[in-house]
């Protein structure tokens, strides 16, 4: 992992290299976990983390996790085991949030930008979203209803349908990651 500052008008943005693929981070509406100090102090006990959180619009947080390649969809049982680490990843990463929003780690809270503040303390809307480097765009959906299926009980406790998997040159269109 790479993290590169860079100075853009009013904002700070940070550069980071993720699975093989470069973000263009806006510090005030992004939230590394991946590298807070809560997450590396806990996550030898068995906590994983999405890359990073990103706050859009006033309400709404997409849970980002990169990978350069998924496993075989032929290979059920790897596949299976992919997506629960997958899945594991969005659920230990919104329970860490809302963790740290109310102090259960000291004041690792002030980590955190106000809009995610803001948006945690207000009935957010999440947005799972995976994006995979070496993954064909015809697979995405595929792989977005298997990941789906798996996390049904996350997605029914936070009201949300939103599960995206997209290749790297559908999140590169979309504005995920850098030109």
């Amino acid at each position: 992992m790479k993290r590169k500052l860079i100075l853009k008008w009013e904002s700070v943005m940070y550069e980071i290299q993720e699975s093989g693929m470069t973000f263009l981070l806006d510090e005030e509406t992004c939230f590394y976990i991946e590298h807070s100090s809560v997450y590396r102090h806990i996550n030898s006990h068995g906590v994983a983390s999405v890359e990073f959180i990103q706050a859009i619009q006033s309400k709404k947080l997409v849970l980002v996790e990169a990978k350069t390649s998924v496993v075989d969809k032929e290979n059920l049982i790897r596949l299976d085991e992919f997506l629960k680490q997958i899945v594991k990843k969005y659920r230990d990463s919104v329970s860490l949030c809302y963790a740290m929003l109310h102090g259960v780690h000291g004041e690792a809270n002030k980590e955190m930008p106000s809009t995610i503040i803001d948006s945690l303390g207000n009935n957010p809307q999440f947005v799972f979203l995976l994006i995979v480097k070496n993954i064909r765009d015809e697979d995405c959906p595929v792989l977005r209803d298997a990941l789906k299926q798996r996390m049904m009980d996350l997605m029914k406790i936070w009201n949300t349908d939103a599960v995206l998997v997209l290749s790297e040159r559908m999140a590169r269109k979309r504005g995920w990651l850098k030109s």
